[in-house]
């Protein structure tokens, strides 16, 4: 049996997925609002969203742009 292979970027303002089923060929597509407080409630979010079983996954891939974001728009703390 095939698996899901599952790629998720974690931004500023939303946690965005994509995957695909490779025993279907189903591509799912989901966001759901990023959770600065711990990102990881954010990726679970969007997996429930898109009505994902963590126990399917045979391959996850993670992203991020909240630090170039961060570097970007110049915000966090000040470093001497």
């Amino acid at each position: 049996m095939m698996g899901i292979r599952l790629a998720i970027d974690i931004g500023g303002t939303f946690t965005d997925l994509v995957a695909l089923d490779e025993g279907t060929g189903e591509i799912v597509l989901e966001k759901a609002l990023t959770t600065p407080a711990n990102f990881a409630d954010g990726v679970t979010d969007t997996m429930q969203k898109a009505g994902l079983d963590a126990r399917s996954v045979d391959q996850f891939v993670h992203g991020t742009t909240v630090v170039i974001n961060a570097l970007t728009e110049q915000r966090g703390p000040r470093l001497h």
